[in-house]
C-alpha cells in the first residue's frame, strides 16, 4: 500500500510558483459515466435539495499512466458516499465502486488522497460526532475500509492529508481536519509506518483557533502538499473557497507550542469552469507539477438505490497539463 504523495522539489520550483502558473480558465472536462447505484442526488424536500450534492474530489497522486481523470468523488445524500472512478486508455472515465462509510451520516465532506490512503471526513445531523474513515483504494473497484476517526465535536467538514519527514529524520503524517461552524482547524499527527493500518495513532495535536480561516467566506475542501527545500521539508496548505478563491497557506510542523500554526501566504483569484462550491481537489502529478480538480454540482440521469438499476453521469474539471 503506497502511502506517499510526490513531494515538490524546493530546488526547482515552489509551490506557489506552480499555483501561479495554472491555468485559471477553461480546464479540460471530462464526463464520468456509472452504472453503480447511488443515493438519491435531489429531492422534493427543498432542506434536502440544498444538503445533497458532491462535496470533494481526490486525484490520484504521482504519474498514474497514460490517463488523468482517476480517484474519488465524494457527495452529500439521505447517506454520505464516496465513488471511486477511472479511465482506461482510448475510453471515458466510468465509477468503479460506490461506498456508504456510515449510513447514519449523511454528509460524506472535502476529501484527499495520499497515495492510495483516502480520508472521507462524515457528518451527521443526528447526535454523533464527525468522522474520518480511511479507505484503502488502490484498487478503485474495491475500496478497503482501515479505520475511523473521531472528531471532538460534531463537524468534519474537509481533510487535508501528507507526509513529511520532521527535524528528527521521522517520516510523518499530518492530518488536518477543518470545523465548519467555527473556522477552525483540528491538527493530527502519525508515524507513517502506521497510518495505513486498523491502529493508526492518531494524536491530536492542537486545534487550531486563530484568525487566518476566519475569512468571511466558507471553505468547501483543502488539501496539503509537501514542498522539500535544502532546510527541511515545509508543509503547504490549500484552501479552496465558495467563491472560488483559492487560499495558501503554510502549517508549522516543528516541534513545541506552534506545531500546527497557519499563517497565510497567498489567493489566487479568476478561476471559473467549475463550481467550487461543490468541491475542489489537488493532484500532485510529480515533484515539479500539480494540477486542480473541480466537480459539478449533482449527476444526470438516473439511479434507483440500493438495487438498481442506475445510468447516470456527471463531470469533472482538470486545470493544469
Amino acid at each position: 500500500m503506497l502511502l506517499t504523495n510526490p513531494k515538490i522539489d524546493g530546488t526547482r520550483t515552489s509551490v506557489p510558483t506552480i499555483l501561479n502558473a495554472i491555468p485559471r480558465t477553461n480546464p479540460t472536462r471530462y464526463t464520468v459515466s456509472g452504472t453503480i447505484p447511488i443515493p438519491p442526488w435531489s429531492s422534493i424536500n427543498p432542506v434536502d435539495s440544498v444538503e445533497w450534492h458532491y462535496q470533494g474530489i481526490a486525484p490520484y497522486n504521482g504519474n498514474g499512466g497514460p490517463t488523468i481523470a482517476n480517484g474519488c468523488i465524494s457527495a452529500s445524500s439521505t447517506s454520505g458516499y464516496f465513488s471511486g472512478f477511472s479511465q482506461a486508455q482510448g475510453s471515458n472515465p466510468a465509477v468503479r465502486s460506490v461506498v456508504l462509510p456510515n449510513s447514519g451520516y449523511y454528509h460524506a465532506a472535502g476529501i484527499q488522497m495520499m497515495g492510495d490512503l483516502l480520508a472521507v471526513p462524515l457528518e451527521t445531523s443526528g447526535t454523533g460526532n464527525g468522522l474520518v474513515a480511511f479507505y484503502n483504494v488502490g484498487n478503485l473497484s474495491s475500496p478497503v475500509y482501515l479505520s475511523t476517526l473521531t472528531m471532538p465535536g460534531k463537524k468534519a467538514s474537509a481533510v487535508g492529508i501528507t507526509a513529511y519527514r520532521d527535524a528528527s529524520g521521522v517520516d510523518q503524517c499530518l492530518l488536518v481536519v477543518y470545523e465548519y461552524d467555527h473556522y477552525q482547524m483540528y491538527v493530527y499527527q502519525a508515524p507513517i509506518s502506521t497510518v495505513g493500518t486498523a491502529n493508526p495513532g492518531w494524536v491530536l495535536k492542537t486545534t487550531y483557533t486563530g484568525s487566518a480561516l476566519n475569512t468571511g467566506d466558507q471553505f468547501q475542501s483543502f488539501a496539503l502538499v509537501t514542498q522539500t527545500n535544502t532546510t527541511g521539508d515545509v508543509v503547504y496548505l490549500l484552501g479552496f473557497r465558495e467563491d472560488e478563491e483559492l487560499w495558501l497557506y503554510t502549517v508549522n510542523t516543528t516541534p513545541g507550542t506552534s506545531f500546527g500554526l497557519i499563517t497565510y501566504n497567498a489567493k489566487y483569484t479568476g478561476w471559473n469552469g467549475s463550481d467550487w462550491r461543490n468541491g475542489m481537489g489537488l493532484q500532485i502529478a510529480n515533484t515539479t507539477q500539480m494540477r486542480l480538480f473541480g466537480t459539478a454540482k449533482d449527476p444526470s440521469g438516473s439511479s434507483k438505490y440500493p438495487g438498481g438499476p442506475a445510468n447516470y453521469s456527471f463531470q469533472i474539471y482538470v486545470y493544469g497539463n
